[in-house]
This record gives C-alpha cells, structure tokens and sequence, in this order.
C-alpha cells in the first residue's frame, strides 16, 4: 500500500471518488445535476490557491481510498 498527495492531475480520481461515496450512501440525487463538475471546478480553484489537499491510497496501483481537506472561509458569520 502508498500514499500518495493528491496533485491537480488528480483531482479526477478525487472527484469521482468523492461522488461514488454519495452514491454508496444513497445521498446521490441529493446533489446537483451538474455536481461533479462543479466540485471538480472549485477543488481546482482550491488546489491553485494552496487551499486544498487529498491523499490517495494506492494498492496494486490502483487507488483504493483518498481523504483530504480544504480550507473554507465564512465571513458572514464573523462577529
């Protein structure tokens, strides 16, 4: 098994696997029509801001699992 930081060029592997998760848990129709591409875009938006970071697993290379976090601000909810 690896671990590996998820780069930009990654960021498909991410999204799908962010989506396939929704789907396991039966929250799919949850989500917009348009939600892989627009995680996708703001992932990206993200990563170029230094604001996102994911890890894959790798087992037999193929990725196995991923986990991440990304930076958010609520500024409306400031005092």
């Amino acid at each position: 098994m690896v671990m590996k930081k998820a780069e930009i060029e990654d960021l498909n592997i991410v999204v799908k696997l962010k989506i396939d998760m929704f789907t396991e848990v039966g929250s799919i129709s949850l989500l917009q029509d348009n939600a892989e591409e627009q995680i996708y875009e703001k992932y990206k938006e993200l990563y170029q801001e230094g604001k996102g970071c994911h890890y894959l697993v790798y087992e037999n290379d193929s990725v196995v699992a991923c986990g991440g976090a990304v930076t958010v601000s609520y500024t409306h909810l400031r005092a």
